[in-house]
């Protein structure tokens, strides 16, 4: 009886020591309020884990049209401006939009 009642007060972080439990009312009161915050809990703590271990991950490019819409452009050092050049004079629209 005391056992429980005293779990039941560092479950919800109150103290319940001035307080009288001796009627049934409050034993199924405590009794209900402990299934409650049971399922409660495991729901919360069972979706966070889902949530962190299975992320959600934007798409990747996989083509090079999808590379240009993702609205990437070349980055090379400074000696790399004939490619640039290159991209730039393509027939190909992706590899222009790229330079």
């Amino acid at each position: 009886g005391r056992a429980l009642l005293e779990n039941f007060a560092l479950l919800v972080g109150q103290s319940i020591s001035p307080v009288d439990f001796r009627s049934s009312a409050s034993h199924v009161m405590v009794s209900a309020w402990l299934v409650f915050s049971l399922i409660v809990e495991t729901a919360y703590r069972s979706n966070l884990t889902a949530h962190l271990t299975a992320p959600v991950y934007n798409a990747r490019a996989e083509t090079l049209p999808d590379l240009v819409e993702t609205g990437a452009t070349v980055t090379m050092p400074p000696y790399g401006e004939s490619f640039r050049d290159y991209f730039l004079s393509s027939s190909s629209p992706d590899y222009r939009a790229l330079g």
